[in-house]
């Protein structure tokens, strides 16, 4: 199947490719190929193909990925939605948190958030490098979160693995041009 998608790193419109995921976990995210980078971008909403995803042909379906402008406050959150997605507003440069992993077995790693210092905690900045190790503060969730990775993705764009306190674990951008 071929959706048309607007790739970042060639800035052009390609008839993109979609990527069957085998590794179980359906996040709801579609993912697609772009034929010129070969990069991997999940889909953007746009008026293309909202009669697939059970959206009315408005968008206004409750399915639809429209932007949020306003984020609810902690004491308006009660949980996570009934229909199994994180309810963690959009925010661009952010992978959708993912599931909470299995229970691990005895000979795994500790988890790096029982350790974690938060008042050593940086403020994400999709303009900074971060390291491993390294406790973020993500402003946007008001959510503490402790670096366990670093990718680098097709055309050198960089990310970061985080696990969070209450998201879980999340790729955020970093490098990502410069700050205000």
């Amino acid at each position: 199947m071929k959706i048309p998608q607007y790739c970042s790193v060639c800035k052009a419109e390609y008839e993109m490719s979609v990527v069957p995921t085998s590794d179980g976990d359906d996040d709801g995210v579609v993912w697609l190929q772009c034929p010129s980078c070969k990069g991997f971008l999940p889909k953007v909403s746009s008026s293309v193909d909202l009669r697939s995803s059970g959206g009315e042909a408005d968008g206004t379906a409750a399915g639809a990925d429209l932007p949020r402008e306003t984020y609810p406050g902690k004491a308006e959150r009660s949980g996570p939605p009934a229909d199994g997605t994180s309810g963690r507003p959009g925010i661009e440069g952010a992978d959708v948190p993912s599931r909470p992993e299995a229970p691990k077995d005895a000979t795994s790693q500790p988890d790096p958030l029982e350790n974690m210092d938060i008042s050593v905690a940086m403020a994400y900045r999709p303009w900074e490098t971060y390291a491993e190790g390294d406790v973020i503060h993500h402003l946007a969730w008001d959510d503490y979160g402790v670096v366990v990775a670093k990718e680098v993705l097709p055309g050198n764009r960089k990310v970061v693995q985080v696990k969070f306190a209450e998201a879980g674990t999340v790729r955020l951008i970093e490098q990502e041009g410069e700050g205000p």
